[in-house]
């Protein structure tokens, strides 16, 4: 079906497209994940933690927010089931379905209802009625746990054609050890906190510095960056958006932090950012649409770093303060040291 068919024709009859607030005058650029074939857009498509029920108007607007991204240039899908109750592959599978040849679609195997590892698979695959997924990802960063065994068949898995790339995300630091020496030479991509606080591994500006940096590593082994909560994540974010209101109203948090990620030296291959109604998509856009950053965003982040570090520790719940490893510390000059 095409692109604007899509638009016209849903599950939910016909409805109108909205684009208020978006600036159409732009594009949002695509490349190479690392050494792959897989093309995937800047802006990646984030739905994990977005919640329906099947009774209320969740459903109209989702599918409206998926619509637009798709027609205003966003390919790449990044689905999650699993996480909180939060399932989103049974609708996301009926959303995409009109176009679900021309998008990327990056997914996390985590077993449901008993199932082995490639059970999962291979149900995931046959719901979205697909013969293979473009990003296929595990969490599995210890030896001898079910899902660590399962590293070797996802490997098989990607040579016998069912997935184009196969990746990890990871949430501490210290698991980046198994993307860059227990797999290095089979991964295709990661997935890891990066944003201008969580930015432990950039370097400052684009100067090499006389030792490898994480960051060279990733792009010399031609391993795909995937740039997660880009924002923050969703418990500090609110905070930094209060705080950059009163620092400066007429700077939106969000395009400020979209801009730093796609200028930074890190340069992020996709940027997956979670949505959940229209209006979080419209506001991001143009963040995508024009990257270059104003002398005033630079100096409102540069403030937040401050309000970040002071609030941190105390707004992220048990289970988030592993963010707290992924912020570069100041040194005795106050200065960050970032790699």
């Amino acid at each position: 079906m095409k692109r604007r068919d899509f638009l016209l024709t849903t599950t939910s009859g016909i409805v109108a497209l909205t684009t208020a607030g978006c600036n159409n005058s732009g594009s949002i650029a695509t490349s190479k994940l690392g050494k792959t074939d897989v093309t995937v857009t800047k802006f990646g498509f984030g739905s994990h933690y977005f919640q329906m029920s099947p009774d209320s108007k969740d459903q109209v607007e989702r599918e409206k927010v998926i619509r637009t991204a798709y027609e205003s240039g966003v390919t790449t899908f990044d689905i999650y089931n699993s996480e909180n109750n939060y399932f989103q592959y049974e609708p996301m599978s009926r959303y995409l379905a009109p176009i679900i040849n021309d998008v990327q679609i990056s997914i996390a195997i985590r077993p449901e209802e008993g199932r082995t590892y490639e059970e999962q698979f291979f149900h995931t695959l046959k719901l979205f009625n697909r013969d293979y997924f473009d990003m296929v990802r595990l969490r599995a960063t210890t030896p001898g746990r079910e899902e660590w065994n399962f590293w070797e068949r996802l490997f098989e898995l990607r040579e016998e054609g069912y997935i184009r790339a196969a990746g990890i995300a990871i949430h501490n630091v210290s698991d980046m050890d198994v993307v860059l020496n227990t797999f290095k030479d089979d991964m295709d991509f990661v997935y890891f906190p990066y944003n201008f606080y969580h930015n432990k591994w950039r370097t400052k500006g684009t100067e090499i510095q006389d030792f490898d940096t994480i960051e060279q590593s990733l792009h010399e082994s031609g391993i795909g960056i995937v740039a997660m909560k880009p924002l923050t994540g969703d418990w500090l974010t609110p905070v930094l958006k209060e705080s950059a209101k009163a620092i400066n109203p007429d700077i939106v948090y969000t395009q400020a932090c979209l801009k730093w990620v796609q200028n930074s030296s890190m340069n992020p291959h996709t940027i997956v950012v979670g949505m959940n109604h229209l209006d979080h998509f419209e506001e991001n856009l143009p963040a995508f649409y024009n990257p270059k950053m104003t002398d005033e965003e630079t100096a409102l982040l540069e403030q937040l770093r401050d309000v970040a570090q002071k609030t941190s520790q105390r707004v992220l719940p048990d289970n988030y303060k592993f963010l707290n490893d992924w912020a570069p510390k100041r040194d005795i000059s106050g200065n960050y040291k970032l790699v």
